[in-house]
Formats: C-alpha cells, sequence, structure tokens
C-alpha cells in the first residue's frame, strides 16, 4: 500500500514540476527569446534586444524570470553578459516547438 501512495505522490510532483515549467514557458514574448537562444545557443542582451524587437525593460523583466525559474544563466563575456538556456527540459520542448510551429511559420507555410 505505501508503494501505491508513493508512486501516486510522485507522480503529483512531476506534475506540478511540468505545470511550473510549462507556465513559465506560456508567455509569447519568452518564447521568442528561448526561440532565438535555441538558434544562436548564446547571445547578449542587446544581441537579443536586436533579434526580438522587446523593449529592453520587457525584455529584462523576462530574461529575469526565465534565469529565477533555472532556464536561463547568465554569463560576463567580454564585459557583456551573454545568456543561454541551462535547463535541458525546456530546450527539448522549445525544440519540439521549433519543429512543430516555428520553423514552419518562418518558412511561409
Amino acid at each position: 500500500m505505501l508503494s501505491f501512495l508513493d508512486s501516486r505522490l510522485a507522480l503529483h510532483v512531476a506534475a506540478d514540476d511540468a505545470a511550473n515549467l510549462l507556465h513559465v514557458l506560456s508567455h509569447e514574448d519568452r518564447l521568442i527569446i528561448l526561440h532565438r537562444l535555441l538558434e544562436h545557443s548564446s547571445l547578449s542582451l542587446s544581441e537579443l534586444q536586436h533579434l526580438t524587437h522587446l523593449s529592453m525593460n520587457t525584455l529584462q523583466s523576462h530574461l529575469t524570470t526565465l534565469c529565477n525559474q533555472g532556464i536561463l544563466s547568465a554569463v560576463n563575456r567580454n564585459d557583456r553578459v551573454h545568456y543561454q538556456m541551462v535547463d535541458t527540459r525546456a530546450t527539448q520542448i522549445m525544440r519540439l516547438l521549433d519543429t512543430l510551429h516555428f520553423n514552419q511559420n518562418e518558412s511561409g507555410v
């Protein structure tokens, strides 16, 4: 009986974790940021702003959220902060979204 309760609890914990990740990823601007990082692997703040066309305040707010959730890391390189994806689950989800949505939309399909 205990193993049934343990597996049920584990399932709820896993579902809660997945729901939290999907919640963070569910913002359009964050998806655009992550899509660009998936394309380029590492980008500075100014490069991200150029590629996403987001205002600096909006971009910094989303980057802070993504870093605080452990999806991105910020690394100092040559007096510039570069952002990169570090959460493998988020990277896998973004690769799937790229295949299903982004690549088709960019090619005009």
